[in-house]
């Protein structure tokens, strides 16, 4: 019997993040009725706490382009021309209030051929956006997303046939799978990791790093009356994000959103480790932000609430999935990125999506775990690679004085006064990050779902039930050896 003439599959969303309810938004386009439960009152926490922001790459907002959001998106966005360069501290190199290194222009062909936009935003206008989709009333082949605030998940059941989700309240909901998408502190990715201890009686815990980022802003009101503040209004700067390089630590500041207020991305070193998109942070001591740039201060001295966020070093799961083939973690309670990393809301986007759209090929329940899987080998490697290449790129603004930030600079430095892009040298390090960029911009996430299904997953339904029957480890296997070539990934 054709897919579409089948009852569509229920399924149960923890966390209305980016990637909870992008991940809603593409099942309930593929038929399936979506539950999202989501800990807070409502949605990205309490009007008070100040939104952080959130950079949307071409590969992230392309997809939400092709689900009809483009106006809305670029009506609370300022697209990106690229990046201007400078050292953190300009004291320190006897330049005086502002050392320059550099420019770098997206290029118009790149974007051009993936599709989007580099787009920065307000977190908490984005997820409002994704919840008006997700909740407006449904074709006639679509499914149906319910969203309940105040659903903190307390434990989870789950066999061959199903789950049952437990709340604190003591409600409980049923569905055919649970996706866990409520970050790296939430609920599915502990459960997960709790099975993967008792497993291999290894201990899995997260590492702290000296690092800690925080999230400010002025508004537009105050900051375009301000002497040092002004200057980020005008064209070219107005459209570019101003990257800042310094001895461990490291700072962006760019306009964002539809208000156009100052932003400031800081990662320094303050020893702090807590912090939250839904709590509000405390400023770091004055000492953990100066000597630096005139603009860093002047955010640092007006802005009123700060979001802070501990960097970690997140264990890495041996798997998304849980035993029972019916539970998966994604976004950031799979694949956990630093904070304000260049890609984390683009690949929460990549990730509900693929979901969305490779479950639009079955509604058989029992085919449950192997979708899982498939979503799993195909998404883990492509998402490995890019954290490693965010990673490495924190570490290569943050290098501490020394040799290598200054063979660094005087590469940024040389390309400035040959009137080249900034990262258009030949030199390794800054080549690898063009070319990633190159690939990861034109991902195309639903594309990638159907060519799973087209060169494996339409071949495998007289095997689905024997694939049911097996442990996660077992199953895990059986797809590398029988789809190996088309899930170690391509990244692009």
């Amino acid at each position: 019997m054709p897919a579409r003439t089948l009852p569509g599959l229920n399924f149960i969303v923890v966390g209305a993040s980016v990637a909870g309810l992008t991940c809603a938004i593409g099942l309930k386009k593929s038929g399936h009725s979506v539950t999202v439960l989501e800990r807070e009152p409502c949605l990205s926490g309490a009007e008070s706490i100040p939104s952080g922001a959130a950079g949307v790459p071409p590969n992230g907002c392309k997809v939400l382009f092709d689900w009809g959001l483009e106006k809305d998106v670029m009506e609370n966005a300022v697209a990106g021309h690229g990046f201007m360069m400078y050292s953190y501290d300009p004291s320190s190199k006897g330049k005086g209030e502002r050392d320059a290194m550099g420019v770098n222009l997206w290029d118009p062909e790149l974007m051009e051929s993936a599709r989007g936009e580099f787009l920065q935003m307000k977190h908490r206008v984005l997820l409002r956006l994704l919840h008006d989709l997700a909740i407006k009333p449904p074709a006639p082949s679509e499914g149906t997303v319910t969203i309940e605030f105040d659903a903190e998940v307390t434990s989870i059941e789950s066999d061959d046939t199903g789950c049952n989700v437990i709340l604190a309240s003591g409600a409980v909901f049923a569905g055919h799978a649970v996706i866990g998408a409520d970050g790296s502190t939430g609920f599915v990715r502990k459960y997960i990791l709790e099975e993967e201890i008792e497993d291999s009686g290894a201990e899995c815990v997260d590492a702290d790093t000296d690092l800690c980022a925080y999230s400010m802003f002025v508004p537009r009101a105050i900051a375009e009356q301000d002497e040092e503040l002004k200057e980020l209004y005008d064209s070219p700067r107005s459209n570019m994000v101003s990257v800042y390089f310094g001895n461990q630590r490291a700072a962006k500041v760019f306009l964002n959103g539809q208000e156009r207020d100052a932003y400031l991305w800081l990662y320094t070193t303050d020893g702090q480790q807590e912090g939250s998109w839904t709590r509000p942070g405390v400023k770091p001591e004055i000492e953990a932000v100066e000597p630096a740039d005139p603009v860093i201060k002047r955010i640092y001295e007006k802005a009123a609430t700060p979001l802070r966020f501990p960097m970690k070093q997140h264990h890495v799961l041996d798997s998304w999935v849980s035993q029972s083939g019916r539970i998966i973690a994604i976004g950031e309670a799979a694949h956990p990125f630093p904070p304000f990393s260049l890609h984390t809301i683009s690949i929460a986007i990549e990730d509900g999506a693929f979901m969305g759209k490779i479950f639009s090929h079955t509604r058989n329940p029992e085919r449950i775990p192997e979708f899982l899987y498939a979503f799993e080998e195909n998404r883990k490697p492509r998402c490995e690679h890019i954290l490693q290449a965010e990673q490495m790129q924190l570490q290569y603004f943050t290098l501490p004085d020394g040799d290598q930030q200054q063979e660094r600079d005087d590469k940024f430095l040389a390309n400035k006064a040959a009137g080249r892009n900034a990262m258009s040298s030949p030199d390794e390090n800054m080549q690898e990050i063009v070319d990633d960029l190159r690939v990861i911009f034109g991902y195309e996430p639903t594309d990638e779902a159907d060519e799973w299904w087209m060169s494996w997953g339409r071949f495998q339904e007289d095997s689905s039930q024997q694939q049911n029957t097996m442990g996660r480890m077992d199953m895990s296997q059986a797809f590398k050896e029988q789809w190996g070539a088309a899930t170690t990934v391509r990244t692009e």
